[in-house]
C-alpha cells in the first residue's frame, strides 16, 4: 500500500527494472508554500482563517510526529523558492530547520549522480535489475549538506523570464502537435545532445575567453554523472554509450522529471513556479511517502500516475484533511 515503510517506487524502462528503497521511518515532504504562508502567520501577516487553521495544525502534527520518531520530515532545496525576494525567507527558514531537523535530501544533481553510479554498474554488469537504497538520496545532518556550482534563479524578474520562455516553448510544441509519449522520449535523451552542445560552445571560446557561468555549471553537472560512471568502472570514452542506453535512461529522477515536464510542455499555460516544482518532485517522489504539493501538481502527479510507481499518497491543500488523517495514524 502507498505510505507504507515496505513499499518501493518501482520503475521499468527497456526491460530495465529499478527499484527505490524508501526510509525505514514514514518520510514527509512539504511545499515551499507550507512554510512561506507559516512564516508569514508568524510575523503577523494576514491569511485567510482557512490558511491559518491548516498550517498551524500541519506544522504542529508534523513536529509531533518527528519528536516521536514516527516521521522524518525532508528537507529538499525549498530554499530557492523560499529566498526568492520574500520578506518572510528567513523566518520561512527556521521553520523548515525546526521541522526537518535530522535529514534532508541531498540536491538534486547528487542524488542523479548516486543513481547513475547504481545503474552504471549494473550496465558493466549486465544486469537488468538495481535496487537504489534510500540512503544514496539522503545527508544525515544539515552541515553534511553541499550544494554543488549551478546557475539558480533567485529574482521574481528572473523567475518570471524562466516562466515566459517555458511558455513559448509549450506553444511550439502544442503548435506541432508533439505527443506527451514523443516529448517524453525526448527529455529522456537530453544528456547526449547537451554534453554535444556545451562542447561546441567550449571549443568556439577564443584564446582566453571564459565560459559563461551557465556553461560552467553544466559542466561541473556533465562531470559529476561522468565521475559517477568512471566510480562504477566505466571508461571515459564509453560514457555516450551508457546514456543511450536503457539503463542510462531508466534513472528514477530521469523519469519523473521527464514525465513532468513533457506533461508541463504539452499541456495548458505554465506558471511561474512550475519549474522549480518539476526539479523538487522529480527528487523527493521515489524517496517519500508522503508528499504535499500544489493542485497543478498534484494533478499532473496523479494524471502520469507517479503516484503508483513511486508507492506515495499525494497531496495538496484542497485535500490537506486527507494528510492529517494519514499522520495521525502513525
Amino acid at each position: 500500500m502507498p505510505g507504507t515503510t515496505l513499499a518501493k517506487a518501482v520503475f521499468e524502462y527497456g526491460g530495465i527494472t529499478v527499484e527505490v528503497e524508501k526510509p525505514p521511518i514514514p518520510a514527509i515532504w512539504l511545499d515551499s508554500f507550507a512554510f512561506i504562508k507559516s512564516a508569514k502567520l508568524n510575523l503577523g501577516e494576514d491569511l485567510p482563517d482557512v490558511d491559518r487553521c491548516r498550517m498551524v495544525r500541519l506544522l504542529a502534527l508534523v513536529e509531533d510526529k518527528v519528536r516521536d520518531n514516527r516521521l522524518l520530515c525532508v528537507q529538499g532545496e525549498q530554499e530557492e523558492e523560499i529566498d526568492c525576494g520574500q520578506t518572510a525567507g528567513l523566518e520561512a527558514r527556521r521553520i523548515l530547520a525546526q521541522s526537518a531537523p535530522r535529514y534532508r535530501l541531498k540536491h538534486r544533481y547528487e542524488v542523479e549522480a548516486e543513481q547513475i553510479y547504481r545503474l552504471s554498474g549494473a550496465f558493466l554488469k549486465g544486469q537488468n535489475c538495481v535496487t537504489l537504497p534510500w540512503s544514496d538520496a539522503f545527508c544525515a545532518t544539515w552541515t553534511n549538506h553541499v550544494v554543488p556550482v549551478e546557475v539558480e534563479v533567485r529574482t521574481h524578474a528572473a523567475r518570471a523570464k524562466l516562466c515566459s520562455d517555458l511558455e513559448q516553448v509549450r506553444r511550439a510544441i502544442v503548435g506541432r502537435v508533439i505527443s506527451f509519449e514523443r516529448q517524453k522520449e525526448v527529455e529522456l535523451c537530453h544528456l547526449l545532445p547537451l554534453r554535444e552542445e556545451i562542447q561546441q560552445r567550449l571549443d568556439a571560446l577564443t584564446p582566453g575567453e571564459a565560459p559563461s557561468q551557465r556553461d560552467r555549471a553544466l559542466c561541473d553537472y556533465l562531470a559529476r554523472l561522468v565521475a559517477a560512471w568512471e566510480r562504477a568502472g566505466g571508461h571515459r570514452s564509453l560514457f555516450n554509450q551508457f546514456l543511450g542506453s536503457a539503463h542510462g535512461k531508466a534513472t528514477p529522477i530521469g523519469q519523473i522529471y521527464s514525465t513532468l515536464y513533457a506533461d508541463l510542455l504539452t499541456g495548458a499555460r505554465v506558471e511561474q513556479g512550475d519549474a522549480y516544482d518539476l526539479h523538487h518532485i522529480s527528487t523527493a517522489l521515489p524517496y517519500c511517502h508522503y508528499i504535499l504539493v500544489d493542485d497543478r501538481s498534484l494533478r499532473r502527479i496523479i494524471r502520469r500516475g507517479l503516484d503508483k510507481t513511486c508507492h506515495i499518497l499525494v497531496f495538496s491543500e484542497r485535500t490537506i484533511e486527507g494528510l492529517f488523517s494519514a499522520l495521525l495514524n502513525l
